[in-house]
């Protein structure tokens, strides 16, 4: 009687364990990108305040922020380097031209940055 209780208590640690393994792993998505709505690349706008904004990504959990002038080969202030997990930030910045990027991550894998160029103009 022993061994057959011993045997269901096996089966059923398995089953429980196979159940919550969408608990354990996680969508790979590093092949994956993240797509940015505003504001669009290129733009030239005389608004300070601005809403960095994209989609969200199937699988992620987090987004990575960054704003930097006057871009990334050559930065010279580093605006913003946050980790959220919404999918927009609010930011005021001073007139200049600012690159801006966000990737996605999760427990286990990270895109690769998708960026886009901002002009903020005090003479438009």
């Amino acid at each position: 009687m022993k061994k057959k209780y011993t045997i269901r208590l096996i089966y059923s640690l398995i089953i429980l364990s196979c159940l919550s393994c969408t608990d354990i792993f996680e969508t790979d998505i590093s092949g994956s990108s993240v797509e940015l709505l505003a504001p669009v690349d290129s733009l030239t706008t005389k608004s300070n305040y601005q809403v960095f904004w994209w989609n969200y990504l199937n699988g992620a959990l987090w987004y990575e922020l960054q704003v930097v002038s006057p871009s990334f080969s050559a930065v010279s202030s580093l605006n913003m380097d946050t980790l959220i997990e919404k999918n927009n930030f609010q930011l005021t910045l001073q007139p200049g031209v600012y690159h801006w990027r966000v990737r996605a991550l999760n427990g286990s894998s990270t895109t690769g940055y998708t960026e886009n160029v901002l002009n903020i103009s005090d003479t438009i």
